[in-house]
């Protein structure tokens, strides 16, 4: 009674929080140019229509409606081997992602009148450093591209070695305070004044690694010694330790000697990488923040007793029964656990079949979290730069403010209202779950350059986690404590 009563509560707040939000045919706002076919929720009206939003109260930008670039051609390089669709379509094919991609690649292009080209490449996590090579010998040799959307640390590598241009000199153009741009991406990115590369409704990328925590809604239904995930962070209980209290409640052998993949946990991981780094942003940690100058220097916060309070937290956890630390969706999938801590990107890649799941942000430390809830982003996500060497810098500053105000009208829509909230997301209330998932990205300056300090800003905690080792500031210490203070010595004169 007490649950279906909090579901009633929960399913007016959605309501009331979702009307102002309905949206038309995002994928075509009029409605005809895809021969009328519906590809959204068509309830908003032209006559709501205010100054500065579109007709279906989004947010327009404030550029100019023509903005003649006299058929010029622009390049753009790409990583081809990124997760999701994001750059270029070559045409409709009844596929809603695919399709908005045409539909706003064909807009800003008709409303800049240029000749954009797209080159695609490899450059995940295990080719980023030929794609880095590849536009260097392009910058010596054929000076070719102009626009880089990368793998986000291809671009903080290219930055690093003054191949892109800062964005700020163009600040007239790119209207930072836009919600395209998260300014949290503006505020952490920017060093010395200068900004080097830019992400956020641009990148579909980016919203699909946001990471969260995935709950069966079937084991809390069915048990009364379990709080609903959705009233807990409504009300701001949804902490660490309250998903801990939980899930050490759930277990359940499976028959075989010990602990192993084929019993019921409390709790499961889809990777020894991104999602471990979850807890230690929701929780407010980071590694790197910047000083009165606008240059990185190390957090206070990196090694830190609250960092070690953590970590011992977490590891006493995952060495109970209750934990299954070895990465693996199987367990979840097959109703057997009752969290799973992964990205967005798992409602497309492994649950896209099937509904008994609920989506939460990541818990935070405690209750008096002054940030409140906080959601990491896995590093598969793009980020776009303007070349140092490109001799078409206005018209790129153009092209990109133009791209990611229409991907925030046209292609977000349907990536995350109509794909995330209505064909794969369970229920109203994840729908809100992830608004505010979305409206709480945190970057870091340590992790977005992680290549710069040898990857210790990701793998210190990591491997604290992995080898079960509860004294973080000894590792850091023995492994990383020279060698970050070496490496940010470095990092703040290449930008200083």
């Amino acid at each position: 009674m007490k649950k279906r009563m909090i579901a009633a509560v929960l399913l007016v707040l959605m309501i009331l929080s979702l009307f102002a939000a309905c949206t038309t045919d995002t994928g075509n706002p009029s409605g005809t140019e895809n021969g009328g076919k519906d590809t959204g929720n068509s309830t908003a009206k032209p006559s709501d229509t205010k100054e500065g939003y579109d007709k279906n109260g989004y947010i327009l930008d404030r550029l100019p409606q023509t903005i003649d670039q006299k058929n010029e051609e622009l390049s753009v390089l790409y990583w081809s081997d990124r997760q999701y669709q994001e750059f270029d379509a070559e045409g409709q094919t009844g596929e809603s992602v695919n399709d908005a991609i045409f539909w706003r690649n064909s807009r800003v292009e008709k409303r800049l009148n240029d000749d954009v080209t797209f080159k695609g490449i490899k450059g995940d996590g295990n080719n980023y450093t030929s794609f880095v090579q590849h536009i260097e010998t392009d910058r010596d040799t054929g000076k070719s591209y102009d626009i880089i959307a990368g793998y986000s640390i291809a671009n903080a590598s290219l930055a690093s070695k003054g191949i892109c241009t800062d964005l700020m000199e163009y600040d007239s153009i790119l209207e930072f305070d836009m919600p395209w741009w998260p300014q949290k991406m503006v505020d952490e990115s920017t060093l010395n004044g200068k900004l080097f590369f830019v992400t956020g409704d641009i990148s579909t990328n980016l919203l699909m690694m946001m990471q969260c925590v995935y709950f069966n809604k079937n084991m809390v239904n069915e048990r009364d010694d379990l709080d609903s995930p959705y009233n807990l962070v409504i009300n701001n209980r949804w902490t660490i330790g309250m998903m801990i209290e939980m899930a050490e409640k759930v277990y359940e052998d499976g028959g075989s000697p010990g602990k192993d993949a084929d019993d019921t946990f409390g709790f499961t991981v889809s990777s020894e990488t991104n999602a471990f780094d979850t807890l230690f942003y929701s929780c407010g940690l980071r590694t790197m923040e910047k000083d009165d100058s606008d240059l990185p220097t190390v957090s206070k916060k990196w090694n830190s007793e609250k960092t070690g309070s953590l970590l011992q937290k977490i590891n006493r956890f995952f060495n109970t029964n209750n934990a299954y630390k070895t990465p693996t969706n199987k367990i979840f999938k097959s109703e057997r656990a009752l969290f799973e801590m992964a990205s967005l990107n798992l409602t497309f890649l492994t649950f896209s079949d099937i509904d008994f799941y609920g989506i939460v942000p990541a818990p935070m430390f405690d209750e008096y979290q002054e940030e409140g809830y906080l959601t990491a982003v896995s590093t598969p996500h793009t980020l776009y730069s303007i070349t140092d060497y490109s001799q078409k810098k206005e018209h790129g500053a153009y092209w990109l403010e133009c791209m990611a105000s229409e991907s925030y009208r046209t292609v977000t829509p349907i990536v995350f209202t109509k794909t995330l909230k209505s064909t794969y997301s369970t229920d109203q209330e994840s729908s809100r779950m992830l608004d505010i998932i979305r409206g709480s990205i945190v970057f870091d300056v340590g992790r977005i350059y992680s290549y710069a300090f040898d990857n210790l800003t990701l793998t210190v905690w990591r491997d604290c986690i992995k080898n079960d080792n509860s004294n973080f500031s000894a590792e850091f210490k023995r492994t990383a404590e020279g060698i970050v203070d070496k490496r940010l010595t470095e990092l703040r004169e290449k930008f200083s």
